[in-house]
């Protein structure tokens, strides 16, 4: 019989940017007071008897929020931060304001962008299904189901090739039945016993062969059942978790997001928090210190360090480590002022370290300007 080729297992994960085609995606942004007086942002319509306006055209939804009102210290979130880690360098403070982001499909990174709780991250990281990883996954599960059906063909063959081996030895066996008694008769009953050994060995082959090809059909039956379930509520998602330095679990809004680069704008109602200042990207040059916070391999509050390695179009490009999870992070000059939006790695063989690439901050403030509270000025040149 033919050698049945090994079995593997079959699954795909990762985590893949690409840019985005132009346009901007914006939902229907709804404006209160809350208990406290002070206006809120979201995009998602409040529980509250309190009158209830929305944004849209021309109209500036920073126009009644340029300083927060006071809030509780429950709800003052740069306040119990600060309090419990006394952060003393630019960077600890930095990672007051870097949270960690997770959807139904994977997890990333992002930051307070402003006090009153909006938040920067990566679109991809909120719309996995947009980011290009999706279509290497359906290419993956073309993969695999080819994969499948060639082993199935084998399967088949064989099996064929059985029916007719079984019935070549029967037709045999009856021939030899009918033969008298003689030396002759006894060999080719030898002969026969040996082809029905060969016969049963093959078939329990194949039957071990089968049960196999049935496990992992039947994983990768659930796996892409799952993937697709998933996917789409990823592609539905208007709510997510994000997780502050502290593990402490918030439930962000999604407010924009970008079709022309990797971003997206999220929002955590009814809280001050802290944030991070935007610095001067056009001043970024090349040996410049830079640092990269997030949540890389799923640990939250890491700090990586690099410098700016060169710049091109649309991108600042550094040797600070960019991992998986380190997406939506902030990428800080020496001053703790973002200057880009971590978005992801490239390497140009399979045993270099790459190069990460950051969205210049510039890009963010342009996109979503009009939906932050107040411009984050820097003292940078």
């Amino acid at each position: 019989m033919r050698r049945l080729k090994e079995y593997c297992k079959l699954g795909v994960i990762g985590c893949i940017s690409c840019a985005l085609s132009i346009s901007l995606v914006q939902a229907e942004i709804y404006k209160w007071k809350d208990a406290s007086g002070r206006w809120q942002f979201s995009d998602k319509a409040p529980d509250t008897k309190a009158p209830v306006t929305t944004v849209g055209g021309s109209q500036d939804p920073r126009a009644e929020s340029a300083e927060p009102a006071s809030v509780d210290e429950d709800h003052d979130l740069q306040a119990k931060l600060t309090a419990r880690y006394k952060p003393s360098t630019t960077i600890e403070k930095v990672t007051l304001a870097v949270v960690g982001v997770e959807s139904v499909l994977g997890q990333g990174s992002g930051f307070f962008v402003s006090d009153t709780g909006y938040i920067i991250t990566n679109r991809h990281v909120v719309r996995p299904e947009a980011d290009g990883n999706s279509e290497k996954i359906r290419a993956a599960q073309v993969e695999n189901e080819k994969i499948l059906a060639e082993r199935r063909r084998e399967l088949e063959a064989e099996r064929a090739e059985l029916r007719i081996y079984e019935k070549k030895i029967r037709d045999y066996k009856s021939d030899i039945d009918r033969r008298s008694e003689s030396s002759s008769k006894q060999l080719a009953l030898d002969d026969y016993l040996a082809h029905q050994r060969q016969y049963d060995a093959r078939r329990r082959q194949l039957d071990s062969y089968q049960s196999s090809y049935d496990e992992v059909a039947e994983q990768h039956r659930r796996e892409m059942a799952d993937y697709n379930f998933n996917s789409s509520l990823a592609g539905a998602a208007k709510r997510f978790k994000i997780y502050l330095k502290d593990d402490t679990q918030l439930q962000a809004n999604l407010i924009l997001v970008s079709s022309e680069h990797d971003l997206a704008l999220l929002k955590v109602d009814g809280y001050r928090t802290p944030s991070l200042p935007t610095g001067n990207d056009a001043a970024a040059q090349q040996g410049n210190p830079v640092f990269a916070v997030g949540s890389p391999l799923g640990m939250r509050d890491s700090v990586t360090s690099g410098i700016i390695t060169r710049r091109q179009k649309d991108y600042l490009v550094t040797d600070a480590r960019i991992l998986p999870g380190n997406s939506g992070g902030p990428l800080l000059n020496q001053a703790g002022e973002v200057i880009g939006v971590n978005t992801l790695k490239f390497a140009q063989t399979a045993v270099a370290e790459g190069f990460g690439l950051a969205i210049p901050v510039s890009v963010v403030t342009t996109a979503f300007d009009r939906y932050l509270p107040a411009p984050v000025a820097s003292n940078s040149q």
